[in-house]
């Protein structure tokens, strides 16, 4: 069986920010794109810098990339399908046999931009480990944790 893979792209807000959502406050936060992905890949846990748990890198995607996957999966079965379809009613009907098959292709689904949210979060620095973080921030009564090393700021 081969392997199959497909490529989903995030535009990212003005300050070259991409939109991540945390899985257990549902909070939404920015992450620069030149620190997400490094030479190694991408980085394998995150720490959501609202409530400080951390999880797999996968979880903290928003629902608009789940989405968009799902589709692009579904557009892909669709082309198997009508490629699979199209080839076995050639066979069938070049055999001018009493047997005729006719198939009406299956319609794939319109795959829309993913751009990141434009807001009035503010960007930080962790004094740690010097990564950076765009969050929603109420000055004296926020908490913001790193998402790369966790420490909070």
């Amino acid at each position: 069986m081969s392997e199959t893979s497909f490529e989903i792209a995030m535009e990212g807000d003005r300050d070259g920010y991409v939109t991540f959502e945390c899985p257990f406050c549902g909070s939404s936060f920015g992450l620069r794109a030149d620190e997400v992905k490094n030479e190694n890949g991408y980085m394998d846990r995150i720490y959501c810098p609202y409530c400080g748990l951390n999880n797999d890198f996968d979880s903290f995607l928003p629902n608009e990339i789940i989405e968009q996957a799902k589709e692009i999966a579904y557009n892909w079965m669709i082309e198997q399908l009508n490629q699979t379809f199209e080839k076995m009613a050639k066979d069938i009907n070049a055999h001018r046999g009493i047997v005729k098959m006719r198939y009406k292709p299956l319609k794939k689904n319109e795959i829309s931009e993913i751009h990141s949210h434009e807001g009035v979060e503010e960007a930080f620095e962790c004094e740690n480990c010097n990564h950076h973080v765009k969050v929603l921030y109420v000055t004296g009564s926020s908490l913001v944790y790193c998402p790369y090393c966790g420490v909070n700021t």
